[in-house]
This record gives C-alpha cells, structure tokens and sequence, in this order.
C-alpha cells in the first residue's frame, strides 16, 4: 500500500486555513484523525492525502487549490527533506536529491530528470495519476517544482510545462502563466533552464568563517569545527583528526560512523566546504584550490567537485556570477 509522510498534509490543511475553509470535516471524510498529524515523520496511507486535497477543492469550490497549497514557501514546508533540498549546493544537486530520495518520503512516488532541447525536465512519473490519483495534488506537484527551481533563481518562470491530466482547467497561475504546455506525456514537470544547474540554492551551506547558529555537541560536528580552519594549510588526515580529538585513529572511524558519518563525508564536506567559497573569490586559479585541497591536479578536483555538487567548478563559478546579477 502507498504511504507517505504526514508532513506532506501540512501544505494542504495550512493552504485551507488562510482561506478561511475548516478542515475537520474533510480530515473526517478521509478518516484521518488531526492527532495523526502530530508527528511530521509518521507514514500514513497516500490515498488520505489524494482524498483530502481532492474534497476540499470539490466541496469548497476551489479549482486551483493544488496550486494554493504550494504558492508559500513550498520548500520549507517539507519537513526535514525540505531542509535537505535547501542545504544542497546547486540548484543540480537538489533536483538529484529530489529524484533519488522521494520514495523515502512517498513511497511509490518516482522523479526523473531528463535533458530535452535547453535544459532538463524534471517531473513526477510514477504510475500513480493513472491508478486514481488527486489533480489538486499533481498541481501541487508541479507548483512545488517551480518552488524548488526558484530557490536558485528567484522569480523563474517555466516556458513550458508537462501534465498528465486537465490539471490546469479553470485555473490562472502568476507562476506558470504563458508557459508552453504539453499533455499525455505521462509526467507532470517543468523545464528547467541548462544555464540554472549551476546556481547555488538560497540557503545553502555555511561559508567558512561564518557563525554558526549553535554551538555543535556531537563528535561529528566538533571535529568538524576543530578541522574547518585548517582546510586549505595543512594535509588533512585520520591521524589529524585523532590527534585534535584526543583519541585513536580507530576510535574516530568508530564514532562517526555511529552518529551517521564516516571519515570520507567529513573530509568531502569540509573540502566542499573550501573550494566553494574560494570558488567565489575572483583570480584564484582551480590549479590553486587543487592544490590546497592536496589533489594531484585541476583534473581530479574537478572529478570530486562534479560529484559534491553535479556541477563542475567552472559550471558553479558561472552560477554563483549569474545568481548575482
């Protein structure tokens, strides 16, 4: 049976309340009592939410109300995974994150990426619309792809658009309005500009040097904190790490992978960490940050940098430059 997150309710119930419209009676109608929504993380069956959207649009008289329901901060509105998408380098990689971790929170819902004549398109394309499922939900689908996209380039409009279904009859959005739309495709998506992978989402991570919000208190992040100063002066190793944590090079191996981590995601973040705000600095060289990250050369920074952030450094240069203009 297809189950998704509890989270993913809130948009809806929250989009119903700044209209004015109660939800208790449709929370009723689908037997979804208000208490199941407590806990963001809980699963709940996927046809609750399809029924919930569907009877409020229905009953109340509200065509786009899919669309409603992701018009403010969409992103936010996920949960966790939304802050993961937030926290992802480009623009690129929160669509990888997107399609390769959906199902954690959907768990029959699929998203592909695909190039097509400028960019990508990026859509919903499991087999969900066609067994039964909410258009008021594939609305949502489809405004929350301009909402991810947006993070990156604010402002954006899609200059065309694929639905699965007569999603959009009746309906006028600011977002998606003069956008080319093609239907039977078996998707709901946007396309995405090739020039926008590279842009670097709005709240991504934390630039070396600046405050951080709370003082960290796991293994992982104080060793992290210890060792993001000497990125770029000296080697970074185990050795290191076991030396400034006071503790076995076994040991530091032991508890990072306990707390979720392991060594090579510690050095990878805070090697990203680096070259992304060196990356911002005009006039310095990839040679130079190669080397102060100890790869052997411009060729293998670019590798691992491709893989932090699908993006090579020269994509996400040009990205940071045309997200400034």
């Amino acid at each position: 049976m297809p189950l998704i997150r509890a989270s993913q309710v809130t948009p809806f119930l929250e989009a119903a309340e700044r209209i004015g419209v109660p939800t208790h009676r449709h929370l009723d109608a689908v037997r979804l009592p208000e208490a199941a929504l407590h806990a963001p993380g809980r699963m709940i069956a996927r046809h609750q939410l399809w029924g919930l959207a569907d009877s409020i649009a229905a009953r109340e008289g509200i065509a786009g109300f899919g669309l409603e329901a992701a018009t403010t901060d969409p992103v936010s509105k996920l949960g966790a995974f939304g802050g993961e998408l937030l926290a992802e380098p480009t623009l690129a990689a929160a669509l990888r994150r997107l399609a390769r971790q959906i199902g954690e929170h959907s768990t029959h819902a699929r998203f592909e990426s695909i190039r097509v004549s400028s960019g990508v398109r990026i859509g919903r394309c499991d087999d969900g619309y066609r067994l039964g499922g909410s258009a008021v939900v594939e609305q949502y689908i489809l405004r929350l792809l301009v909402g991810i996209v947006r993070e990156a380039a604010p402002g954006w409009r899609p200059r065309r658009i694929w639905l699965r279904g007569d999603l959009m009859r009746n309906v006028e959005d600011e977002a998606l309005s003069g956008a080319e739309t093609i239907r039977g495709s078996g998707v709901t998506g946007v396309e995405v500009p090739a020039a926008f992978l590279a842009r670097p989402m709005r709240a991504g991570p934390p630039a070396l040097g600046a405050p951080a919000a709370d003082v960290p208190h796991d293994f992982t992040g104080t060793l992290r904190a210890a060792l993001a100063p000497l990125v770029g002066h000296v080697r970074l190793d185990l050795h290191l790490a076991a030396e400034l944590a006071g503790v076995d090079p076994r040991t530091v191996r032991r508890r990072l992978v306990a707390e979720g981590s392991s060594w090579r995601k510690l050095l990878d973040a805070l090697r990203f960490e680096h070259a992304r705000v060196r990356l911002a600095a005009p006039g310095v060289s990839l040679v130079e940050i190669a080397h102060e990250l100890a790869y052997a050369d411009a060729a293998h920074f670019t590798r691992a940098f491709r893989r932090w952030a699908c993006v090579t450094p020269s994509e996400f240069r040009k990205g940071l430059a045309d997200g400034r203009r």
